[in-house]
């Protein structure tokens, strides 16, 4: 995967807040699942306390290039969408 690891934990945490994953009663389940099945760019094991650090700041930089991701996402969505209609 081409994210750090505060990405892949911020990421991580935009799916928990919006409710596409529901982890209300399993946080430390779900850093450990996030440590099990991505590896970032950086490191190919990440360890749950990571995930869990960084679940819960954010630094500026991890802010705005997760902001990218999801705007190519959208791009990407809207190509798609567009496609599809033709």
């Amino acid at each position: 995967m081409n994210l750090s690891i505060p990405e892949i934990a911020l990421l991580g945490r935009l799916f928990s807040q919006i409710k596409v994953i529901n982890i209300k009663d399993n946080k430390q389940q779900y850093f450990k699942f996030l440590s099990q099945i991505y590896t970032s760019r950086d490191n190919t094991d990440i360890s749950e306390h990571s995930i869990k650090n960084e679940f819960y700041s954010s630094s500026d930089t991890t802010l705005e290039n997760v902001e990218r991701v999801l705007i190519r996402m959208l791009n990407t969505l809207q190509k798609l969408k567009a496609s599809a209609s033709r």
